[in-house]
């Protein structure tokens, strides 16, 4: 039987634990650099090895499922990889839209196989949500890997397909376009996937987080359903953003881009009453580069 180690206690954790315990994966054992928020998320779910100690991480488990933030992912690879720990056989997983798995090249080095997966699903707060039926992303440079990853995602009653890395960016872009940016144009989103080279149709692809991102405004408003890296301060993703779009010859895009993402920005201001340290940095990056 397959079991997991969960590195993070963020939003995202909640759901996939809930998932892999429902498909009977064994969750051996909950990490994160904050001991209360793997204490919350280990005890919402009757589980008992919980740390903050990354040293400490459980040799019993085959698959190690990285759900820190997109710009903390590549440093929680390294202080992984400096251990003493037998990295053959253990499959790294990161769940980033826009990050793609070179981040993980440390472990990859020290003989550990890697990969991502992406689930086109909004995670706005720590409340669980369904994401059966969602499509995921999978990225593998590894038959092995990649045959294990489509399994897993399998067996937690995914769609999933894979995508390339150097497409890794524009794939998240389109589902910020359809999805953090409610009003945006799904006609955009669908160039996007195409210039990425995924060819499904942009409403299936799409349908199960619009479903959830409207459930969620309809119960708690727009400013509390705000999701994505402007909600998080994610300075990191949306410099990568404004980089890919600068390939895409229909300039347009890159400029309703910026523009709707201040508009998030002013929808931050409302939820948290004022903005944090990075959202104000955001909110001035996307302002020099206003068209």
């Amino acid at each position: 039987m397959d079991k997991a180690v969960i590195i993070g206690a963020g939003r995202i954790a909640y759901s996939l634990v809930n998932a892999l315990i429902n498909s009977g994966i064994e969750i051996v054992q909950i990490i994160s650099r904050n001991l209360e928020s793997a204490r919350s998320l280990a005890e919402k779910f009757d589980l008992n090895n919980f740390t903050s100690d990354l040293n400490k991480i459980s040799t019993e488990a085959n698959l190690i499922f990285i759900c820190v933030n997109d710009s903390e992912i590549k440093n929680a690879a390294g202080k992984i990889s400096l251990i003493e720990y037998p990295f053959n056989n253990k499959l790294f997983i990161h769940l980033s839209g826009a990050e793609n798995i070179e981040v993980l090249n440390s472990l990859k080095d020290k003989g550990g196989l890697t990969a991502s997966m992406h689930i086109m699903q909004s995670f706005p707060s720590k409340e669980i949500v369904e994401i059966k039926n969602c499509y995921t992303a999978i990225e593998t440079e590894s038959e092995i890997a990649g045959k294990k990853l489509f399994a897993i995602a399998e067996l937690l009653n995914l769609r999933s397909f894979k995508i390339n890395s150097e497409s890794k960016s524009l794939y998240h872009l389109a589902g910020v376009f359809a999805v953090n940016f409610l009003n945006g144009n799904l006609f955009i989103a669908n160039q996007l996937l195409q210039n990425a080279q995924v060819n499904i149709d942009v409403f299936e692809l799409m349908k199960p987080i619009i479903e959830t991102c409207l459930k969620n405004i309809s119960q708690k408003g727009i400013e509390k359903s705000l999701s994505g890296p402007i909600d998080r301060g994610d300075i990191l993703t949306i410099k990568k953003h404004l980089k890919s779009l600068d390939n895409i010859d229909d300039k347009s895009i890159k400029e309703s881009y910026i523009l709707q993402s201040l508009n998030l920005v002013h929808v931050a201001g409302k939820k948290y009453s004022e903005l944090s340290e990075n959202q104000i940095e955001i909110k001035n990056i996307l302002k020099n580069k206003k068209p």
